[in-house]
């Protein structure tokens, strides 16, 4: 009878239950509403390996939604790229902490129909009086995955200073000590665990 120990089923169960929130977390907030000035932390810790993802709003980075049309928003959205490519511009760690890689990619929550669609869409039926706006709500994700050769105990939100828009981020984690959860706002934007 193979003898497993407790610290690798502990191991196998922290790694399951930290790849469910990382997959499941982006369609749950697309399937929540859209909320302007509110977004999402998500922390998992297994051992030395730290992955963090940040979902926000575009409108509280950007300061639009819509894809970047102008010369002065496409050079905003380079702008937020090149800033959050480094994870000290979004927070600060505890622990020493080396980034091994970090990503910054828009989603559409809500797709805007072509020009070309919503004509075929609208020869079946007219409608009198109407204009028909579509709203397209885009995320910013932001995913950065560290490895800490010293023990992370502590998280400062740090992005709150570029986007003065967003009000709070629901911040959830879970590591070897727990897991847990708590709202952050740009006044109280610290997590201890």
């Amino acid at each position: 009878m193979m003898k497993t120990s407790v610290k690798t089923i502990v191991k196998h169960s922290l790694q399951l239950a930290l790849s469910a929130m990382l997959i499941t977390a982006p369609s749950t907030l697309a399937a929540e509403a859209h909320v302007h000035g509110s977004g999402q932390l998500l922390i998992t810790q297994d051992a030395q390996d730290v992955t963090i993802r940040f979902i926000l709003p575009a409108a509280d980075l950007y300061g639009f939604e819509h894809k970047a049309a102008t010369p002065e928003q496409k050079q905003k959205v380079a702008q937020v790229k090149q800033t959050f490519e480094h994870i000290s511009k979004a927070i600060e760690l505890s622990g020493k902490c080396t980034t091994t890689s970090g990503k910054v990619s828009v989603s559409a929550a809500h797709e805007d129909h072509d020009d070309d669609d919503e004509d075929e869409d609208h020869d079946e039926h007219e409608h009198h009086g109407e204009e028909h706006h579509h709203h397209h709500h885009e995320n910013i994700q932001l995913d950065y995955q560290l490895n800490c050769t010293t023990d992370v105990s502590d998280i400062k939100v740090t992005l709150f200073a570029a986007a003065p828009t967003l009000q709070h981020i629901e911040a959830q984690w879970i590591n070897a000590k727990g897991q847990g959860m708590q709202k952050l706002s740009p006044e109280h934007n610290a997590i201890h665990w």
